[in-house]
């Protein structure tokens, strides 16, 4: 979704892609995730989070 939102505004592919991946390799994904959900059933979780771009890994 952010990527999209910045091709959108005509920032450079290779660009959006550097700057996402030293973004995930500082980052837990995975904490996040349960943070976002933390109070929801697998249901909902697994449909906010593809709702909010989270792939379905």
């Amino acid at each position: 979704m952010i990527k999209r939102e910045l091709l959108n505004l005509g920032v450079d592919e290779y660009i959006i892609d550097d700057a996402i991946s030293k973004v995930l390799s500082e980052v837990d994904i995975e904490q996040i995730k349960r943070e976002l959900v933390k109070d929801m059933d697998a249901r909902k979780a697994r449909e906010y989070l593809y709702r909010r771009g989270f792939g379905g890994e």
